[in-house]
């Protein structure tokens, strides 16, 4: 597991706000139930509570600034996961001191020196929060992979090939008749001027009418086919992941088993000292190896459903080492753990062992998760299947088509024209008039298909679109070479740039700049706008976050906009 862990995922998740904000609440129970180890009041433990919530808030601050820092400075770059290491340990340390200082406040006594409470809390951070990090990353990847395997197997157990495969013509109609529908008040207009007879205000009233059909109408319909086209297939959730874990045998014994050790003898080792901690964490360490050793066993030789005995283990997990802690505390004089402290690890450690088998679960290899749909898939359902497939990959396509290749077009004829309209060339508007009419009245589907089968097309008709708007350079090296299907995920990209700049930034210069090395085509898109960060994620963001997860990169300038992008050659 750890070798899979280290080859498949990059930790950059480990800094991010969901991450902390799931581990936030843990945080402050953990200050709650573990300081003081002896007994205290009701106010003062809401005191401590408030101690809790002060120092988790503080690191959050620090650990956003790391986060910051990492995406300017180290993302995709070397020395990235070491970084992240300390960015973690870093942010705990802060969090031990200002447990120590934030006592003070309340006239409450940490008993634990301010130095070897920031290192326990660092470890304990970069633990938890590490871990936490690492498995949103490995459930987005997996959840990803899952999809493209259930695809093609799914494609290859009927004899098809997901590359070979037609789209769905009814399906591609049917937004076409939407699309048509749409432009229509745009076409009305278009057709009373097309003898040559038109006014300045008849030209305004042509364009807002064309920008209001894409801002309302076709930009909601591509976003709407993108965002419900998951409805096809929500046969694999995060949810699924957690409820598999409750009947999995497939938690990592040595894995767990060592975390939970480690964690139990920094957190001990504090309060009751270093030789205490390792008998303590050991306790638990051996009592879990021993505990998930015996279910494997019990589950085999007795064949139990592991439905009805994983829960049971996941109960035990806490019980049975909390159990022999007592006593062994008992036995050397020292106090027993408070209830609080108690029902922390009963709580915890259960929900601990879940998470590290859904980890162990994402970064499964590829052999297990064909195994798993082979037995998950009859006969009588492949066709079923395969239809929902297919409807959630068309409207996957028809919805970049939709906010890439035909958005763009449209918006640059309706800068087009205004711009021909305050120049006062009437030729040059009538020339324009002409081809809007002639792009909203062509079949979509045809032009669709052209743009499918023909990537590089579509980067070439994205310059013609916005020729006399902005200038555009464009210096794709080795991009013949690449496979189709990185082709296409590039001019995607492009188009949405380009869009993006001239829309939102007014950009009038552009220059795209890309070449090729052995696992990843990288390319450069730079403009001289304005664009600012509006915040919050646009379909365009979205775009490229399941193209290139992770591997993408824009920077906001007063000199313009830099997107970076790193496209997998081998996939």
């Amino acid at each position: 597991m750890i070798k899979n862990l280290i080859l498949r995922v990059s930790g950059n998740r480990t800094l991010s706000l969901t991450a902390f904000m799931v581990f936030f609440p843990f945080g402050v129970i953990g200050v709650i139930t573990t300081i003081p180890a002896v007994s205290t009041t009701t106010t003062q433990r809401i005191d401590w509570f408030y101690v809790g919530l002060i120092a988790q808030s503080l690191m959050g601050i620090l650990i956003f600034g790391f986060n910051y820092i990492y995406r300017k400075v180290f993302q995709n770059k070397r020395g990235a996961k070491s970084f992240i290491i300390f960015a973690l340990c870093a942010s705990g340390a802060f969090r031990g001191f200002c447990i120590g200082q934030a006592s003070t406040l309340f006239n409450l006594n940490d008993p634990i020196n301010v130095v070897i409470r920031s290192i326990n809390s660092g470890l304990t951070t970069l633990i938890w929060l590490g871990l936490i990090g690492l498995l949103i990353e490995a459930q987005s990847s997996y959840i990803r992979e899952y999809q493209d395997l259930y695809q093609r197997f799914l494609m290859l157990k009927s004899g098809r090939l997901p590359d070979g495969r037609e789209l769905n013509s009814g399906r591609l109609s049917e937004i076409a008749e939407q699309v048509s529908e749409m432009t229509s008040p745009v076409r009305t207009k278009l057709a009373s001027m097309q003898d040559g007879e038109f006014t300045d205000d008849q030209i305004r009233d042509a364009v807002n009418e064309l920008q209001k059909v894409i801002k309302e109408q076709i930009r909601p319909l591509s976003h709407r086919l993108w965002f419900d086209r998951s409805s096809h297939l929500l046969r694999f959730k995060f949810a699924n992941l957690f409820f598999d874990s409750l009947k999995s045998k497939d938690t990592p014994i040595i894995f767990f088993s060592s975390v939970i050790a480690f964690s139990i003898f920094f957190g001990v080792t504090v309060a009751y000292g270093y030789e205490t901690g390792l008998i303590i964490g050991g306790i638990f360490g051996i009592s879990i190896v021993l505990i998930l050793s015996a279910e494997k066993f019990i589950a085999e030789k007795f064949r139990i459903k592991l439905v009805l005995l994983h829960p049971i283990v996941l109960i035990l997990l806490p019980i049975v080492p909390i159990y022999f802690v007592q006593i062994y505390l008992e036995y050397i004089g020292s106090p027993k753990w408070l209830p609080y402290t108690l029902f922390g690890f009963i709580g915890v450690i259960p929900l601990f062992a879940i998470l590290t088998t859904m980890l162990a679960q994402s970064l499964i290899d590829r052999a297990k998760i064909i195994d798993i749909l082979t037995a998950q898939i009859t006969s009588g359902y492949v066709e079923e299947h395969l239809n929902a497939i297919a409807k959630m990959a068309e409207d996957s396509e028809i919805a970049s088509y939709l906010h890439s290749s035909l958005q763009s077009e449209l918006t640059a004829i309706a800068l087009k024209l205004d711009q021909a309209s305050r120049s006062g060339n009437r030729n040059e508007v009538k020339n324009i008039i002409q081809y809007a009419q002639i792009v909203i009245e062509r079949d979509l589907s045809v032009n669709f298909h052209a743009g499918e089968h023909s990537p590089l097309g579509r980067i070439n008709a994205l310059l013609d679109a916005w020729r006399g708007i902005a200038e555009i350079k464009i210096n794709l090296r080795g991009i013949e070479l690449c496979e189709t299907q990185v082709v296409t995920d590039i001019s995607q990209i492009i188009e949405e740039a380009v869009s993006d700049s001239v829309r939102f930034g007014n950009a009038n210069l552009i220059s795209i700049n890309g070449s090729a090395s052995p696992d990843h085509y990288y390319f450069i898109v730079t403009d001289n706008g304005s664009s600012k960060n509006q915040g919050g994620s646009g379909l365009g963001t979205i775009l490229l976050d399941e193209i290139a997860p992770n591997l993408w990169r824009r920077e906001f300038a007063l000199g313009g906009t830099n997107l970076e992008v790193w496209i997998p050659l081998n996939r």
